[in-house]
């Protein structure tokens, strides 16, 4: 990190994330830990989910389930 706090991500983890110069991307923070995703690819997972709560009339409540699934699948993985 330089003095003006902006991270340099390595070429070759730029291409295994399909990350291009100057592409937006989204930072999230877990405790001690930072992540970052493609805001392309994060709309798009979004959109796809978005997509199966319309088709199949999942609740508000369905969808926050769903999602806390989805994260606790992803710190499992870790």
């Amino acid at each position: 990190m330089d003095e003006r706090g902006r991270l340099v991500i390595p070429g070759p983890l730029r291409q295994a994330l399909q990350l291009n110069p100057g592409e937006p991307v989204v930072l999230e923070s877990d405790g001690d830990e930072l992540r970052i995703f493609s805001a392309r690819r994060r709309r798009a997972a979004v959109a796809q989910r978005l997509r199966g709560a319309v088709e199949t009339g999942d609740t508000v409540e369905e969808l926050i389930a769903a999602r806390r699934r989805d994260a606790a699948r992803d710190a499992d993985e870790r």
